[in-house]
């Protein structure tokens, strides 16, 4: 699903019209990218948190040659009991 189908389909839903509701949708995303560097955002389908990666020796798969990987976040997603519950049925 891309972001436009997914615009258009809360539109749809809500009676809200497709640039308020992009309006909404960027603003709830720029949320969690910024809040979830500070602390875990819990949400009813899960929770998002920030991994902290460290730095490490990886290889190089073509020629085998060492190479230093940096420190890096990732963001991770853990689904609630309920969402799995639905996917499992």
């Amino acid at each position: 699903m891309t972001k436009k189908e997914l615009v258009n389909i809360v539109s749809k839903n809500t009676n809200v019209s497709v640039k308020d509701t992009t309006v909404v949708l960027d603003s709830f995303f720029d949320l969690i990218v910024k809040k979830v560097s500070d602390e875990k955002i819990n949400l009813p389908i899960g929770t998002f948190k920030l991994s902290k990666r460290k730095a490490r020796v990886g290889r190089n798969p073509q020629t085998g040659k060492e190479i230093q990987i940096p420190a890096s976040n990732n963001l991770k997603f853990r689904a609630s009991k309920s969402v799995k519950e639905v996917l499992n049925k």
